[in-house]
Parts: C-alpha cells; sequence; structure tokens
C-alpha cells in the first residue's frame, strides 16, 4: 500500500518569428508544474524553489520565468532547439495538442511545454519517513540543433526542488470492523472497495477514493466500550470534538483537527443507523490496551469538503478519514 505524491516543473521551449524585424527569437522558460498535479496536497509549491543559472537565479514561480533567450537572422538560423537533458516527458504545445522534441525552427514558429514530475511516496516501508524531505536536483542547458554544424549549448541551469511529505500511519482499524454504507447496511471495513457510498457525520455521504491497509509489528490498540478497536490516532467526534486515544499520534496525521486525547467520561457521538446523520451520546466507560506482535488494520479516505466532510462511520462510532 502507498500514497504517491507529485510535484514538478515545467520547461518551456518557443520559436518566435513574428517579431517582423529580420530577427527570429528562441526562449527557453521555466516554471512550477501548475496543470497536472494530481494530489492535493502538493498543489500549493512555494516559490521558494530556484532555478540556478551559471549567474544569479530565478524563482520557479506559477508564471513562465525566462532563463534563456537566443537571437538569430532570419537567414541564419538553426534546424531545432531543444534542451540538453534527456529526462523531459510529456510534450505538448503551448494550446495543448501532443507535440515532441526538438523544436523544428522555421518560417512559422512554435512552442513545446514539457514536465520534469518529481513522485513522493509513502510506503510501508516508509520510502520516504514521516516528514521526510526529498530534494529533487537535475541539470539542463538549452541546445541549438543545425546539420553540418556542432550543437551550441546554452549555460548550465539547475533545478533545485525540495518537498516534505507526512507518511503518517497511525489512524486505522482492524478487519471486521463495520462500515456504515449510504443504504444503511453495512460492510466489514477490510471488503470495502473504491467507490463505495458511505454515510458520514450529518448524514452526508461520501465516496471511498483510496483504500488503505497496513500491517503493524508491536503495535498498540486501543479498545473503547468493549465496542470499537482503533490505533492510537485515529480521529474520533465526542461531543467535545476530536480525539483519539493517543493524542500526539493524533494531531501528527491532522493537525487542522486539533485533537486532544479521549478518557474515561468523555461523551461519544455514535450514529443511530438511520441514514439522516442523527446521533445519540454515549459515555466512555472503559478505554484499554493491547500490543499486538502482527495486525492488518485498514482506513479508508473518503470524499473530501466541500462536496464532502473527509468522515465515515465504523460500529456506529464517527470517525475521521485517512
Amino acid at each position: 500500500m502507498h500514497d504517491n505524491f507529485q510535484i514538478g516543473t515545467q520547461f518551456y521551449l518557443q520559436w518566435f518569428t513574428g517579431a517582423g524585424n529580420g530577427y527570429y527569437y528562441a526562449y527557453w522558460r521555466v516554471r512550477r508544474n501548475t496543470t497536472t498535479l494530481s494530489y492535493s496536497e502538493l498543489n500549493n509549491q512555494q516559490d521558494g524553489s530556484k532555478v540556478y543559472l551559471q549567474s544569479g537565479t530565478v524563482d520557479l514561480a506559477g508564471s513562465w520565468q525566462i532563463i534563456e533567450l537566443w537571437v538569430f537572422t532570419d537567414s541564419n538560423y538553426p534546424d531545432s532547439i531543444d534542451w540538453d537533458y534527456s529526462g523531459l516527458s510529456n510534450h505538448k504545445t503551448i494550446g495543448g495538442s501532443t507535440a515532441s522534441l526538438p523544436l523544428t525552427c522555421n518560417s512559422s514558429g512554435g512552442t513545446v511545454v514539457s514536465e520534469r514530475n518529481d513522485y513522493f511516496e509513502c510506503e510501508e516501508n516508509y520510502a520516504i519517513p514521516p516528514s521526510g524531505t526529498r530534494i529533487s536536483t537535475i541539470t539542463v542547458k538549452p541546445r541549438a540543433i543545425k546539420a553540418n554544424y556542432t550543437n551550441i549549448t546554452g549555460g548550465t541551469h539547475v533545478r533545485e526542488m525540495e518537498g516534505t511529505i507526512s507518511c503518517n500511519w497511525n489512524g486505522c482499524f482492524p478487519a471486521g470492523t463495520k462500515v456504515l454504507l449510504e443504504d444503511n447496511t453495512t460492510k466489514n471495513i477490510e471488503d470495502m472497495q473504491v467507490d463505495d457510498a458511505v454515510i458520514g457525520k450529518d448524514g452526508i455521504v461520501n465516496v471511498v477514493k483510496v483504500m488503505r491497509t497496513h500491517t503493524f509489528t508491536n503495535k498498540a490498540m486501543y479498545t473503547i466500550n468493549g465496542g470499537l478497536i482503533t490505533t492510537g490516532g485515529h480521529p474520533i467526534l465526542t461531543t467535545d470534538g476530536w480525539k483519539s486515544c493517543n493524542a500526539s499520534e493524533g494531531q501528527e496525521g491532522h493537525p487542522e483537527l486539533n485533537i486532544t486525547e479521549l478518557a474515561e467520561g468523555d461523551t461519544l457521538l455514535k450514529d443511530v443507523g438511520n441514514a439522516n446523520g442523527d446521533t445519540v451520546e454515549e459515555s466512555v466507560s472503559t478505554i484499554t490496551v493491547n500490543t499486538d506482535a502482527s495486525i492488518t488494520v485498514y482506513n479508508l479516505d473518503v470524499t473530501d469538503s466541500p462536496s464532502g466532510n473527509d468522515t465515515y462511520v465504523v460500529n456506529n462510532y464517527i470517525v475521521h478519514n485517512k
């Protein structure tokens, strides 16, 4: 089981012939990848990443930044222009049509936008550990190509991207835990599938986007009122907001929820099972903990706000997702 996130850079080649002054222009530009990120966790890339030039730097902002501009006469220009780097992909014109490199130079002009995306993976063996950081560095050079001539290369540009990903496996449930479905029936959490519709807080119907499974060794498992077994970090709804049996684990995974520690005497909110979001209160009378030598646990990632509310119901208790 793993989660993938990507952060990337776009590289823009332009051959411009429309100035009407007897000169043609070759542009090499860069920017943060603003169009193909498929995971919201890394959409907000910061402008602090840099492209390092032979002299000076260019910020990787959301708008195109020129790193080199070459000028040619209309009678003496290259056959094509390119990047002296083979790791680019997903080549398209600025209008979105499929393209390829190198970019042919002619009297009509043209564009190619290419990408370099770096993937961050949370895996069971913690390829990047909790709050781990990946630094991705690549070196590119502008290049002009002309038959029977030596290629011309420009300056050296080092693109350095730094990203952090939190891989948190603290909130999960064991096999046999019952998940409340949209039709008011239940299904064992280990049998859940992507696109299953579940009841969440306030009766909101959420859809399963990702199934998560992890096997722990020597993992503390908590039993609440003899009716719910959970890892320490999973947020559970109470009359005083979200709580977990281990508040530090819960807060690490969900800092936005202001999670506090669940204790005997707290009041849980349980879904009554009428598909309307009605709840009843249940006082926490017992919390016991057992350390399992090996246990496989499951979690769901369900519809996010605003179309959903990131919650589902297990054994009638309202819990937060992932």
